[in-house]
């Protein structure tokens, strides 16, 4: 998964906030930190602003 494809299954969940955005949220982040480092998982946390909305915290300065 490219992260422009993951940006296009996190902008509708931000804007949905269901009851399971938070899930599909972090699996997809998860995913994203395994393929492309925890910094870009970090970027596209602040870039949606899901700490706030939905809790979700930053990884951290891991690999």
């Amino acid at each position: 998964m490219t992260l422009d494809e993951a940006r296009e299954v996190i902008a509708p969940q931000v804007q949905l906030q269901g009851p399971y955005s938070h899930n599909i949220l972090s699996i997809l982040l998860r995913k994203a930190a395994k393929e492309h480092g925890y910094r870009a998982a970090d970027a596209l946390v602040d870039e949606f602003e899901l700490t706030a909305l939905f809790g979700i915290p930053k990884r951290g300065n891991r690999p």
